[in-house]
């Protein structure tokens, strides 16, 4: 059997017919898509609007209640800090003028206290301090679990260096190998 190759050329009529017609399919195609894309995002609306009057309902029956103000500082409540700074903690500051810890340090950093030391050491303070010291924690770590301030942290470490009562080292951390 024998092949017979032939030239077929496609007029330009005919390739802009074929074209068009791929148009009119895509478009089509395009089109119903698009309607069930909008039919989706009708329902998911629809669905959102209910679960929305539902909250509106739910929240219509709970009292919303204003949030209290700031309470600023008092000139006897900042009196009272100036003259339990350097006697008691900060933390226990806080508690006897109601307010927080944070708030107390800024306070203290405010009225430019925070060079005098914030309280005096305890020995078992002190004790915490050197054994945290020894684990390898830096002084961020210490000052928080302590709940001292870092600075009070950092001078106390020096100050016991400073008296060579003690030898504090750290540990160094194990080096994790990699495999």
């Amino acid at each position: 059997m024998k092949t017979i190759k032939m030239n077929v050329s496609l007029t330009e009529q005919m390739k802009k017919e074929i074209i068009e017609s791929e148009i009119i399919k895509l478009t089509a195609d395009y089109q119903l898509k698009h309607q069930a894309l909008n039919k989706e995002l009708d329902n998911e609306i629809e669905k959102m609007k209910e679960i929305i009057n539902q909250i509106t309902y739910i929240n219509a029956d709970v009292e919303v209640k204003p949030q209290p103000k700031k309470r600023g500082w008092s000139d006897n409540e900042i009196e009272k800090l100036k003259e339990l700074h350097g006697l008691k903690k900060p933390s226990d500051i806080a508690k006897q003028l109601n307010k927080s810890y944070q708030t107390v340090i800024n306070k203290i950093n405010e009225l430019n206290l925070k060079d005098k030391l914030l309280y005096k050491w305890t020995e078992d303070e002190i004790n915490i301090l050197v054994e945290l010291y020894e684990k390898s924690l830096d002084d961020y770590e210490i000052s928080a679990k302590m709940k001292i301030p870092v600075l009070d942290i950092q001078e106390k470490i020096t100050s016991i260096k400073n008296e060579g009562k003690l030898i504090l080292k750290r540990v160094p951390l194990p080096v994790v190998k990699k495999q």
